[in-house]
Order: C-alpha cells, then structure tokens, then sequence
C-alpha cells in the first residue's frame, strides 16, 4: 500500500461520515477503454464521482480514493477535483489517495487498501467511481438511517447498490477478513437497513460502453461525442 498526498484545508473540521470510494479496476468490459476516464459532461466520470462524494460529506470527515489500473491517468483526470479541495470548496473534508498494488486480485482488495488508509472511529462508505448518477444528495440522504444498525445499503426495486453506509465498527473487521472475503459475504450477518426508493442511480454503474452510452444520454439529453 503507498499513501499518496493528503489534501486538506488548514482548518480543523469535526469527526464525520467517511468514504472510502473505489477507482482501481481493469475496466475489463469496456472494450480497452478506462471507463473512468470517459467525459461525463465538462468533467469525467472519475472527477464527477469523486467531486460529489467530496460534497456529500458536508464539509467534513474524509474521502480516500483507492487507485490502481491507469493510476498516472486517474489522477490527473482528478486534477480539477484536487484545485477545488485546495481552495477550500469542500470545507474541511480531507481528500487522499492510496494506492492498491494489488488491485487485479478483485475489488475486496482495493476494499481493505482504502479502509486500512482511511481514519478510524467514524462511519464510512464504500462507493465506486463509476456511479455517475449518484450526488451528494444520495450520500447525505443515507447517514440519518444508519442509527441502530451495522450497515445501510441502498436497493432499486430489490436490486442492492452503493454506496453502502456502514458503522465504524465494520473498519476492523474489514481488515481482519481473509483476501477471499467479499463485502456482501461480510454483510449478509448484520443488522442492516435496506431502503427501496426505486432510484436507479444507486444501481447505474457503468460497465460497457452500452451502459455508458445509455447513462449519458439519460443524463444529458444526448450521447455522448
């Protein structure tokens, strides 16, 4: 694991909601291009992704971004992200990067490189940097359900998403799991809140440049160029 630079603005801010939000994959399905580094409007995916889950968090707590496949490429399409935090668009919400070196072995291990990186002692999601629909009002709409449970996962018409907010006590146990673990094998035991609001963007990743296309279109009004 190496831990690249920490962006954070000067002002102490007060414990919050964490993110751990994951950008390390093959992109296996898209036909030799990294989907997020695809436009999504004047941003790319990977910008818009992270931008909003920066949002979402209302000016504190954390975002760590777990890197891996095309990492030079992901962080300088993350570069206008990164201004922004340094000028002080997002509070006091810290923004780091970790790099997952073994990100090919599947998402659990980019999963536990992101958690063993992020701070302890506060809840904290796990989200994916291709769920361009998602904003910050999807992160922000799920932290008041979290009281009494381990986990808040999101559904669309029974269909489960992200991000999934889990309680801080999840961190260790992440951690202490086997490489063949999965998130939904760890999850499927625990106390958790399933909310259904039929919201399609808690499921619309993007996983082929169909997805893509159809994505953007919705979104824009047109396909994308």
């Amino acid at each position: 694991m190496r831990l690249t630079k920490t962006y954070r603005q000067k002002t102490k801010g007060r414990n919050g909601v964490n993110t751990v939000l994951l950008a390390a994959g093959l992109s296996t399905r898209m036909n030799g291009r990294q989907k997020l580094l695809l436009p999504w409007g004047d941003e790319t995916v990977i910008g818009h992704c992270v931008r909003q889950a920066m949002l979402g968090l209302g000016g504190s707590g954390e975002v760590t971004v777990v890197t891996g496949c095309d990492e030079n490429d992901v962080m300088e399409a993350l570069a206008p992200v990164i201004k922004q935090q340094e000028e002080g668009c997002f509070g006091t919400t810290k923004l780091q990067f970790v790099h997952n070196a073994h990100y090919q072995e599947g998402q659990f291990s980019s999963t536990r490189t992101g958690v063993s990186a992020m701070s302890g002692g506060q809840p904290f999601f796990i989200s994916m940097g291709d769920l361009p629909l998602v904003t910050a009002v999807h992160y922000s709409k799920l932290v008041p359900l979290l009281e009494g449970y381990d986990a808040v996962r999101p559904t669309c018409n029974g269909v489960p998403g992200h991000p999934v907010l889990h309680a801080a006590k999840l961190r260790d146990e992440i951690l202490m799991s086997p490489a063949s673990a999965t998130m939904r094998g760890l999850l499927a035991p625990k106390h958790m809140k399933a909310p259904d609001d039929g919201d399609i963007a808690w499921i619309s990743d993007i996983d082929t440049p169909e997805a893509y296309r159809s994505l953007y279109t919705l979104t824009f009004g047109r396909p994308p160029s």
